[in-house]
C-alpha cells in the first residue's frame, strides 16, 4: 500500500532529505509503501544514509558496538534500561499528508534486539536506485494498529499499542472502523487518567498515541503488501 511520507524526524528533528525521493514520479518510482513481505524497513540509499547519520549523533552518549548484517549501527543495551514501548532511544517521526499527522515509531519497533546485549537500528539500506524510497517494513509494524478502509481508500492508524498495554492480538480482526476507533479511543482514554495519576506531571508532558487517517493509493481498491 502507498503512503504518503513527507518528512522525517529523529528526536525532532528533520533529517535533511531530497524530497523528490519521496514522490512518485511518472515512471512509477520513488514513494513510500507498507510491506508485511519485507521484515525490515528498507531506504534508499541517501534517505538511509541521513537518517543514520542524525540517529547516530542523538544517541552519541551510547555505546557502540560492532554492526551485525544486514544492519549498519549497532549499539550495548547494557545499562540502557527499557521502558513500556521498548529500548529509549530516540523515537522516528514519519510525517504524513500534513504537519499535524505522523507515525512515530518508538524503540520496540525501530530497534532489533540481535542477541545478548545487542541492538541494532532495523533499518536497511535498499540501493541507489530501488523501485520505492521507502518500505516500511514488517518489525516496524509490529502492534501498530492499521485499519484499511478501502470504499474510502483511507488507513486509519495508531502509532504503537503498548502504550495502552495492549497488542494487536487483542483486537478483533472482524471489527469494523468504527468499532476500532471507539476502543482505541477508550482505551487511551485509560491511558490519560493512569498518566495523570503522577503527581506533578504536567499535561505537556504526556504522549498518547492518536487514531489518525490517511489517504492510501491503491489500484482497483486492493491492498498491495508487497
Amino acid at each position: 500500500t502507498d503512503i504518503l511520507v513527507t518528512s522525517i524526524k529523529i528526536n525532532g528533528r528533520a533529517v535533511p532529505l531530497n524530497m523528490s525521493l519521496l514522490d512518485i514520479g511518472e515512471d512509477g518510482n520513488g514513494g513510500t509503501k507498507i510491506s508485511t513481505v519485507d521484515p525490515y524497513t528498507v531506504m534508499e540509499t541517501s534517505i538511509f544514509e541521513a537518517v543514520l547519520k542524525v540517529f547516530m549523533e542523538e544517541t552519541k552518549g551510547v555505546t557502540r558496538i560492532p554492526s551485525v548484517e544486514p544492519f549498519k549501527y549497532c549499539i550495548s543495551s547494557k545499562n540502557l534500561g527499557s521502558a513500556r514501548v521498548g529500548p529509549p532511544v530516540p523515537s522516528i517521526d514519519l510525517g504524513l499528508h500534513d504537519e499535524s499527522v505522523s507515525w512515530r515509531i518508538f524503540g520496540v519497533n525501530s530497534m532489533m534486539h540481535v542477541k545478548d546485549v545487542v541492538l541494532c537500528l532495523g533499518f536497511v539500506d535498499g540501493g541507489s536506485n530501488p523501485r520505492t524510497s521507502v518500505v516500511i517494513g514488517g518489525h516496524q509494524l509490529e502492534d501498530n494498529l492499521l485499519e484499511f478502509d478501502l470504499v474510502k481508500r483511507r488507513l486509519g492508524f495508531i502509532s504503537t499499542l503498548l502504550f495502552m498495554q495492549t497488542t494487536c492480538a487483542n483486537f478483533n480482526s472482524t471489527s469494523s472502523v468504527k468499532e476500532v476507533e471507539t476502543l482505541v479511543s477508550k482505551k487511551r482514554d485509560d491511558l490519560f487518567g493512569q498518566l495523570r495519576e503522577f503527581e506533578g506531571l504536567p499535561n505537556s508532558t504526556i504522549y498518547a498515541p492518536a487514531w489518525d487517517s490517511i489517504n492510501i493509493d491503491t489500484p482497483d481498491g486492493e491492498i498491495v503488501t508487497s
